[in-house]
């Protein structure tokens, strides 16, 4: 009689667990993911500016200015030496949209004999709004420095 009723117990939870991960799942696939779908198909995360991606290159007045303060960045962040020397327009650019820029440039440093060593740099920076000169407007995500 004991072992019939311990039997009993153990299909009566065996069944239960089964219809709760049911009712889970069910739910999960009827209520939960729909909402996620939606929410992440709306509006919400979508930011609408003028700035559209130009992801073949692109070299313009902002990209200009994102140099600048990328350069900037670079000097005030990292040792360079007295000679080192910026380049102001060998640079590539690319925009993401919504006023990012990431930026590829390099920092001549005089090497004896063989001319100038290309340390190359590669900023992400994004342009907030207000004075372009102004460096408090930009803000630099990424960067990375041979």
């Amino acid at each position: 009689m004991v072992k019939i009723m311990a039997i009993q117990k153990k299909t009566v939870s065996i069944i239960l667990f089964i219809l709760f991960v049911t009712a889970l799942y069910v739910f999960q696939n009827t209520v939960v993911l729909p909402t996620v779908e939606n929410v992440a198909n709306s509006d919400l995360f979508f930011e609408n500016t003028d700035d559209v991606a130009q992801l073949d290159g692109v070299i313009n007045e902002k990209t200009n200015f994102a140099l600048i303060h990328c350069n900037r960045y670079l000097s005030e962040n990292y040792e360079l030496g007295d000679a080192d020397t910026f380049s102001d327009k060998d640079y590539q650019a690319w925009g993401l949209g919504g006023y990012t820029y990431v930026i590829k440039s390099h920092v001549d440093v005089p090497v004896s004999e063989q001319g100038p060593l290309k340390k190359q740099y590669i900023c992400t920076i994004k342009y907030t709004g207000g004075d372009e000169i102004d460096y408090e407007n930009w803000s630099i995500s990424g960067f990375n420095y041979d």
